[in-house]
């Protein structure tokens, strides 16, 4: 539920930076520039949040990739000096 609150409020944020940072185009070219700047920041936030999914998703896979390495390393050595058989482990 966290998640879903931080999601949104980076959502909002990035609109409103958006607005801020737009506002000379809106109010140069009018309407047409208000849908455009709206397109424009929900597609900005829309990749952004593609971009935070996608490092969390690599960050994951490297964290149980690393894991498993784990798991290798300690079987390797554990056949290595033959601690299972002698009830060390």
């Amino acid at each position: 539920m966290e998640v879903i609150q931080v999601i949104v409020a980076l959502i909002f944020a990035i609109f409103v930076i958006g607005l801020v940072l737009g506002l000379p185009y809106i109010l140069a070219v009018g309407g047409a520039g208000i849908v455009g700047f709206i397109a424009g920041a929900m597609w900005s936030a829309c990749k952004w949040i593609v971009k935070s999914i996608l490092y969390l998703i690599f960050e994951i896979w490297d964290r149980t990739k690393a894991k498993i390495q784990a798991k290798k390393k300690k079987k390797r050595l554990m056949c290595m000096f033959n601690l299972k058989n002698k009830g060390h482990l």
